[in-house]
């Protein structure tokens, strides 16, 4: 997987890889089976995946068994090698679609 991403940078001219993108979406207490938990995690990549390789995952924490997916995402724009920039602005864009998916204020950490 992060071969294949490697390889879109490499496409757009990007010789040295740049890092992966990780984020983590906690759903506290709002999710408590692993259908949920899953079908919010797919929501979640979808809001990346319409410009950039994304790969997540979705677990129970082994100590709290609240739910949260990890979030693996390619920097660089497959469709137009654009670098996804996680500053304040866009990472609030996030968190304000997600509020909008799960009807909750959703908010950065």
């Amino acid at each position: 997987m992060t071969r294949q991403m490697q390889c879109v940078q490499r496409y757009f001219g990007i010789e040295e890889p740049l890092e992966m993108i990780h984020l983590v979406v906690d759903y506290g207490t709002l999710v408590k089976d692993d259908k949920t938990a899953s079908a919010y995690s797919e929501s979640c990549a979808e809001y990346f995946c319409r410009n950039h390789q994304i790969c997540y995952c979705t677990h129970q924490d082994m100590q709290s068994l609240r739910y949260h997916a990890h979030l693996l995402i390619d920097p660089i724009g497959y469709l137009d090698g654009k670098v996804l920039d996680v500053n304040l602005e866009n990472m609030n864009r996030f968190c304000e679609y997600l509020s909008g998916l799960f009807r909750i204020s959703v908010r950065l950490l």
